[in-house]
């Protein structure tokens, strides 16, 4: 949009400076033309009443006189016979190569005056020609060199030329000034709003004095973030009051459960029916764990061990606690890690846990025949674990919500598991100060790297 601005505003000033420049340009060339006429009109009347009063004699030498003091190269003064013999002229060497026209072919009334402009061959130049005929029949012709005026106009246009392109230049720039002061507010709008991926929805636009315009904008996004926060803050309340309130509950329906497992005169109907009733309890606060977990990460409250943590024995652990699993499921498991240790700062079980959920997942959505790699590594600014699979892969869309708490891809929703385990992953990682991304394409496999910060 600056760019757009800078440019119209540059073309309004250029193309504004050229209709002004031309139009200046043409009234300069005809009040020069115009002063021209004036001058060889003057010398037309003078030596008409020279020819009427003293002949052809006195006017042949003030023709001579004249072409003497401008310039023979620059005047033309004659007086022609109805006949085309020439009575009396300047020097015409200089004019020879001019086309003056017939003398017969002049339809000029006497006393009536015509103005002509005649190119003079090989220079480039022209002439300036005025002819009136006389009484008897004869024909003055009166002509000067435009020269002068062309060379004023050649000048006029070259300055005409360096005045625009330091105009333009100086557009630019201001343009330029005055549409980033115009647009910075909405710049300003545009960072916190990217602020607010990472940030969260605590950030707000700062006060900016860029106009009611981007006032108005800035009161509006705030008050918008105000209250997305608010909905988003009343949103996690409920979730983990739920989450609270469902642990107990839970817990006593597991209790009668387990205590109809021990009596022993339950049905072997009744027996299973509580097997199944002890099993969905378990999973259910699994769940219910796991969103306080991802709450408590969240919110900062968490309480995590600081101790020192060989992220390469940790994939290691993952990888033989999950090679029966994949072995069983016809998936090969592979561990990359190097030799040299890789240490970070952290909770040793959650991130045993996040590795844990993560090559779970791989595996579940691995066909037979795939290939699920684990792998750690030291990179510039940190550790990076990555997690590489051959299977069903993720859309464009579903990449950008697949950390989301509860959100399952349409191709999972048929595989057990409620959609905690990569927001668990996130939140912790996060809370260790790194992060969890995903690259993936349908139908090829997943990619997912934790990136955390060296010990």
């Amino acid at each position: 949009m600056r760019f757009r601005l800078t440019l119209w505003h540059t073309g309004v000033l250029i193309v504004f400076s050229l209709s002004l420049f031309l139009a200046e340009g043409r009234l300069l060339r005809d009040r020069l033309r115009e002063r021209r006429d004036d001058q060889l009109l003057g010398d037309l009347r003078r030596f008409e009443i020279l020819y009427h009063e003293f002949g052809a004699e006195i006017l042949a030498d003030e023709f001579r006189r004249q072409a003497a003091l401008g310039g023979v190269e620059d005047v033309l003064m004659a007086l022609v016979s109805p006949d085309g013999q020439i009575v009396a002229s300047s020097d015409l060497s200089p004019w020879r190569d001019v086309n003056l026209g017939d003398v017969a072919t002049a339809e000029l009334r006497p006393g009536e005056v015509r103005f002509r402009t005649l190119p003079v061959p090989w220079t480039g130049s022209d002439v300036r020609l005025a002819e009136a005929r006389t009484e008897s029949g004869h024909l003055f012709r009166i002509g000067s060199s435009a020269e002068e005026d062309h060379a004023l106009i050649v000048a006029y246009w070259r300055v005409f030329g360096m005045v625009v392109l330091a105009m333009s230049a100086l557009a630019v720039g201001l343009a330029w000034v005055l549409t980033g002061q115009a647009m910075g507010g909405v710049e300003q709008v545009t960072r916190t709003a990217m602020q607010t991926e990472h940030g969260g929805l605590s950030v707000r636009v700062p006060p900016l004095a860029r106009g009611a315009e981007i006032e108005d904008l800035t009161a509006a996004f705030n008050s918008m973030l105000d209250r997305i926060e608010r909905l988003v803050t009343e949103l996690r309340d409920v979730s983990d009051g739920i989450a609270h309130d469902l642990r107990s509950p839970l817990t006593r329906v597991r209790s009668l459960g387990e205590t109809i497992l021990t009596t022993p005169d339950v049905t072997p109907a009744g027996r299973d029916a509580a097997g199944a009733i002890v099993e969905e309890c378990d999973r259910l606060a699994d769940m219910v764990n796991t969103m306080l977990d991802v709450a408590e990460a969240n919110a900062g409250v968490a309480s995590y061990a600081t101790q020192p943590v060989d992220v390469g024995q940790l994939v290691r652990e993952a990888h033989d606690l999950f090679a029966p699993v994949a072995e069983g499921k016809g998936v090969a498991l592979a561990a990359d890690v190097a030799d040299a240790p890789m240490t970070v700062i952290g909770d040793k079980r959650r991130l045993q846990r996040v590795v844990a959920n993560l090559v779970d997942n791989a595996i579940k959505y691995t066909a037979a025949n795939g290939t699920v790699t684990v792998s750690a590594r030291e990179a510039g600014d940190g550790v990076v674990i990555e997690i590489s699979d051959t299977g069903i892969g993720l859309s464009p869309g579903e990449q950008g919500r697949v950390f989301d708490r509860f959100y399952r891809a349409d191709a999972s929703r048929s595989m057990p598991g409620h959609g905690m385990g990569l927001a668990f992953a996130r939140a912790v990682v996060r809370a260790h100060g790194g992060d969890v991304t995903v690259s993936s394409e349908p139908g090829k496999g997943s990619t997912f790297a934790v990136r955390l910060p060296p010990a």
